[in-house]
């Protein structure tokens, strides 16, 4: 395993080859165990093998006689080195985890707003691959309630915290300004050194105007949202507008028409992560089912249009791990 012949380590002291930090804690632990009377034990330590690599060595011993007189000790040596590196590898993995849904769960609204007219409602499924999620309200200059969902690309620490720059950056750009336009491509400006080219960040905006019960948006390359008439079938679709975040800098972003919205209406954003989530099979949950779901739902508040939603995911995916 050390790259030492058998040969070579008869009549040896192979305590040498352990390294410098654990070789008395070895042979002490060895010494104390071969009196053990004929007991199996284990001990764990560094190596240094022949190519000068340190590798850690789980080493299992068994005295040949059941008293203090020693005639040999049979020996099996294991290489552990890989299985520990992939135990912390999964634990540091495990703890990118709990950060990033931190960061996430802390940086989503706690309740939504009031608007006169229209009942509002949000929320956020954790996954076992925490990305970078995003919804959240934002008050234009002109006093106005604008939506906003969104994505960054990738999983982990990284997303989690471009997702946290995400948010400010549109909360301050909402704050001076009232075109959509002019936000996302403000953002994109800002963004475009931070973002760096493994990721990118899909971004829609949705402006509601109470007193005229009309409806704007800019989609920066999102998935669609949708609008659901009365009956509970798809009126309208709000498609991308424009390339995402972070793609390219100089990067233009359309206004929609204004959609005036009918009492009874409701308006679907999401993320792809909910389209993408799968059953046990493998198979896709799929904007349909989203669909489905707020069509059998849609008369009810918007918070248990919502969670009819998550309860459907939750009978399709079963043990899926998301």
């Amino acid at each position: 395993v050390l790259g030492t012949s058998a040969e070579a380590l008869i009549d040896s002291d192979w305590f040498a080859l352990a390294h410098e930090e654990d070789r008395d804690r070895l042979r002490a632990e060895f010494g104390q165990a071969v009196v053990q009377d004929g007991k199996q034990f284990v001990i764990e330590g560094r190596f240094t093998a022949a190519d000068g690599s340190e590798r850690v060595m789980d080493v299992t011993a068994r005295n040949l006689l059941a008293d203090e007189a020693i005639a040999g000790v049979v020996i099996n040596a294991r290489d552990i080195t890989e299985r520990l590196k992939e135990q912390a590898a999964m634990l540091d993995s495990e703890e990118q985890f709990r950060v990033a849904s931190e960061i996430q769960q802390h940086l989503f609204p706690r309740k939504a707003p009031e608007l006169d007219g229209f009942d509002i409602a949000g929320a956020s499924k954790p996954a076992a691959a925490t990305g970078g999620d995003y919804f959240d309200y934002l008050t234009t200059s002109d006093n106005q309630l604008a939506l906003a969902i969104g994505d960054v690309s990738g999983h982990g620490i990284g997303p989690a915290m471009l997702m946290a720059e995400t948010r400010a950056y549109l909360r301050l750009l909402a704050r001076n300004r009232n075109d959509l336009s002019l936000i996302l491509t403000r953002a994109n400006t800002m963004m475009g050194e931070d973002v760096g080219k493994e990721r990118f960040v899909t971004m829609l905006l949705a402006k509601l105007d109470p007193e005229k019960r009309t409806l704007v948006h800019a989609s920066a390359g999102h998935s669609p949202a949708f609008v659901l008439g009365p009956d509970g079938e798809v009126k309208s679709e709000l498609r991308r507008t424009g390339m995402p975040l972070g793609v390219m800098p100089d990067a233009q972003y359309n206004v929609s028409r204004h959609m005036r919205l009918a009492k009874g209406d409701v308006l679907v954003l999401l993320t792809d992560g909910l389209e993408e989530a799968t059953n046990p099979e493998g198979e896709l949950f799929g904007t349909g089912r989203i669909l489905e779901a707020v069509h059998k739902s849609r008369r009810l508040k918007a918070a248990k249009i919502v969670k009819s939603v998550f309860e459907a995911l939750e009978n399709f995916s079963g043990n899926a791990e998301q």
